[in-house]
């Protein structure tokens, strides 16, 4: 390893576990590694009064957003002009003459100005690991040039890339952390947690819709923002379990018979057709998992993870996996090894290392 060389990750709180997990990795391998995180309002630590504290102050957010707006943004904005001037005095106070620095965005990419800013430091490199579209924002793309490196977390999206960022760009798709997420002991099960069928990831109109075919059966939901859904889905009352640490989610998806991991690309998020975390915790956690069509989860899962195209087939998967137990657990047990030999977030800082050539 190269001891001449330090990484910074850059990461946003409320996807802490991807930059945090990222950190981990490349300390257990030797790197000297920082971790700066965009936003500090919500620490994004793993324990219960942390998912309390994130679901009070979403409903908070969501109160401004709707009534109170340009006080809203204005906030925001000031907020992120602060810790931009953060993140910019700890990169200098890491900074040191003949040192190598790696500073690495998780999510998506900072202002120009923060770019210019950093470029002007001697021996930096700038990375990006983009985690959404580049087509979501058009306040991104002007950005892109300013990285060395763009990586990605959807294959499909490289294409979506400007010719000359291209050239520096990769697939680079997320991981779990088996430290997190693993199969529990029968005594250490936890029945509050057990179900046929369990879904975790926040509220979408979608998601409840493609729900609403399976809500006669013993299904549980868990996440954010399902409140929002209770009116238009009066059934999500009774099914709604509220946010999960990750400790309970490893419950969870080790109580479900069938984890939902992925809806199909939803038509107010056509973008989204990267793999998310969540079937790699499922995976980790040695449970079934059902999900959306998607090409990249086919090319990483292959047919351990069988996918659907609408409602009515999840609907007619559901049936028949839960009466073949037998075959959920040879599936499960064959994805569980594709994500243990190849995904985790070791094998993801290792890739890192490799491209970054540290």
């Amino acid at each position: 390893m190269d001891s001449k060389s330090k990484v910074i990750i850059v990461g946003a709180d409320y996807h802490g576990d991807w930059a945090k997990d990222t950190y981990l990795a490349l300390r257990d391998l030797g790197v000297d590694t920082d971790l700066v995180f965009t936003n500090t309002l919500v620490k994004g630590t793993d324990n219960n009064t942390d998912v309390t504290k994130r679901a009070q102050l979403e409903k908070i957010k969501r109160f401004f957003r709707n009534h109170a707006r340009f006080i809203f943004n204005l906030v925001k904005e000031q907020r992120r002009r602060m810790s931009e001037r953060e993140i910019v005095r700890q990169i200098k106070f890491s900074y040191a003459p003949g040192k190598k620095l790696f500073v690495v965005f998780l999510w998506t990419p900072p202002r120009v100005v923060l770019l210019r800013t950093l470029k002007k430091i001697q021996g930096i490199t700038l990375v990006l690991w983009q985690g959404e579209s580049p087509t979501l924002d058009a306040n991104w793309p002007p950005t892109f040039p300013y990285f060395d490196h763009f990586l990605s977390v959807g294959e499909e999206w490289l294409e979506l890339l400007p010719e000359e960022v291209k050239k520096k760009a990769r697939f680079l798709p997320l991981a779990s952390s088996p430290e997190k997420f693993f199969p529990l002991k029968e005594k250490m099960k936890d029945e509050k947690f057990a179900s046929d069928i369990a879904f975790v990831g926040y509220y979408r109109p979608r998601r409840a819709e493609m729900l609403s075919g399976l809500k006669d059966y013993d299904l549980k939901i868990y996440g954010y923002w399902w409140e929002n859904g209770m009116k238009e889905f009066p059934w999500v009352k009774e099914k709604y379990f509220g946010p999960l640490s990750n400790e309970d989610a490893n419950r969870v998806f080790n109580g479900g018979k069938i984890e939902i991991g992925r809806s199909p690309t939803e038509p107010e998020f056509p973008y989204s057709i990267s793999i998310t975390q969540r079937p790699f915790d499922i995976s980790l956690a040695g449970n079934f998992q059902l999900s959306g069509y998607a090409p990249a989860m086919e090319k990483i899962f292959g047919d351990s993870v069988p996918m659907f195209h609408n409602d009515e087939e999840l609907k007619k998967m559901v049936d028949y996996y839960l009466s073949h137990p037998e075959e959920r657990e040879h599936l499960a047990a064959k994805a569980h090894t594709i994500v243990l030999n190849g995904h985790t977030y070791a094998h993801r800082a290792k890739a890192l290392v490799e491209i970054l050539g540290i």
